[in-house]
């Protein structure tokens, strides 16, 4: 049985889609400043969604959410942290054009395709999204960096690898979050519920009437449209 998702991604460009009359209409009489609105609107709520997933993604990590391994001596690598804790602080915005977002966890927009990697170059970003199959343990040093559940329990940062290559194998990674698709529809649906009153507030800063600007906002429909990249099943090793 395979633990992976092709469907899952691990970016995505939210945008405004400005398939509704009503929108549209309002969008003439306010001018640029309705365009400001909805950008603002589509930024505001998209950091918002951003933010509670961080937190979910913290929380799927349990009691080693605050765990931080330290730098073992005689190996190459830095502090470590829980794979969603890593996930999680990685995840940000990143303003593409007016009304259109990317959500990525790359360390810029360069990088948004790979997401946030593993001290050893895993693509822990689309490991979490979509899952990771076992696989067998290539050649390993005599000395391993202790993941954040084996340090919390023993204290020790870098552990021998006796244990890995008797097993041989690596148990893959199966609690999964689809965390960029949860994103997409939490902000759809705060965007389609909301977007009126953005409009009549739109009116009302510009110098229109509290009813001009109910007329405008009134039956005002639009949505957000989702460009998921990051899809199919990747090597999650370099």
């Amino acid at each position: 049985m395979s633990f992976t998702s092709n469907a899952r991604g691990t970016h995505s460009n939210v945008k405004v889609v400005m398939n509704d009359r009503a929108l549209q209409q309002a969008l003439v009489m306010l001018g640029s400043a309705g365009e400001n609105v909805l950008d603002n609107f589509l930024k505001l709520i998209t950091k918002e969604q951003v933010a509670v997933m961080k937190k979910e993604l913290k929380s799927k990590a349990g009691a080693l959410a605050n765990v931080r391994v330290p730098s073992p001596k005689g190996l190459p690598f830095s502090k470590s942290k829980n794979i969603y804790v890593k996930v999680a602080d990685a995840l940000k915005i990143h303003k593409m054009k007016k009304m259109e977002y990317k959500i990525h966890t790359g360390d810029s927009i360069v990088d948004a395709e790979q997401g946030v990697l593993g001290q050893r170059g895993g693509k822990i970003a689309h490991i979490v999204a979509k899952g990771m199959n076992p696989f067998k343990y290539g050649n390993l040093p005599p000395l391993v960096m202790s993941s954040t559940r084996w340090y919390k329990k023993t204290g020790v940062a870098g552990w021998v690898s006796t244990g890995m290559k008797m097993k041989r194998t690596h148990p893959g990674f199966k609690d999964t979050l689809d965390y960029i698709g949860l994103i997409e529809k939490r902000v759809r649906k705060e965007f389609e519920s909301k977007v009126d009153s953005a409009i009549i507030s739109a009116g009302v800063a510009a110098g229109f009437s509290p009813s001009e600007s109910i007329g405008m906002g009134s039956g005002v429909g639009g949505t957000t449209s989702a460009t998921t990249g990051g899809k199919g099943i990747m090597s999650a090793r370099r």
